[in-house]
């Protein structure tokens, strides 16, 4: 068992208490591993978001095979994840990317919104914040997570520039912390911290997956 992961029979909701720094540190090193991957295989320019969120998930099965033991806290890998907290009367609960979630419970995961980010497009770096970062802070994912991710596919477009216009979306529509770069991975890797709508706080994951060279 690596140190800091702890048994899942403590009384907790928060994944991140659950699985404790080593486990949080494992499960992005494994979505690290997942990019990897993908990029020995590379990517067709006309991949969309969730082709690419695909051929990732599949990596990360692969992966998860020599890892999930590692875990005391029972978890599985999921693609297309509904989240039901916030679910209304009519219509479809609002689906998160991809997650790490617990056996036991549908609610207790580790989760991750993906966006593509292409060609310079400014639409898509303010979605990364709009249509994606603040449905955490609305909790309409991860409503009893202390920390979750946000992971940006890159395709043909600039990290910096985009670091740019997120940032200032950022500041503009939430009023909250920006990305800071963090030396943790040698992958760009980002971290940010809000304060949701209910004044919980949530700390969020940025990996930046450049597949800039990685076009078939």
């Amino acid at each position: 068992m690596l140190m800091g992961i702890v048994d899942d029979s403590l009384v907790s909701e928060d994944i991140v208490q659950l699985l404790g720094p080593t486990g949080i540190n494992l499960l992005l090193e494994i979505m690290w591993m997942g990019y990897r991957g993908v990029c020995k295989k590379g990517i067709e320019k006309d991949y969309g978001e969730n082709k690419i969120t695909e051929e990732w998930f599949i990596e990360i099965n692969d992966v998860w095979a020599d890892f999930k033991s590692s875990f005391k806290v029972r978890m599985s890998p999921i693609n297309q994840k509904p989240d039901e907290h916030k679910k209304q009367p009519r219509g479809s609960a609002p689906t998160i990317d991809f997650v790490f979630r617990s056996y036991d419970t549908s609610d207790i995961y580790f989760g991750a919104e993906c966006k593509l980010l292409q060609d310079g497009n400014n639409i898509r770096r303010e979605k990364y914040v709009k249509e994606g970062l603040v449905r955490y802070l609305d909790n309409r994912y991860s409503n009893k997570a202390s920390q979750s991710s946000m992971v940006g596919y890159f395709v043909n477009d600039s990290i910096e520039d985009s670091l740019i216009v997120i940032n200032k979306t950022l500041e503009e529509l939430c009023a909250t912390s920006v990305l800071t770069r963090s030396q943790a991975f040698d992958e760009p890797y980002y971290l940010s911290n809000h304060k949701r709508d209910d004044d919980t706080e949530i700390m969020l994951h940025h990996l930046f997956f450049n597949f800039n060279n990685f076009i078939k």
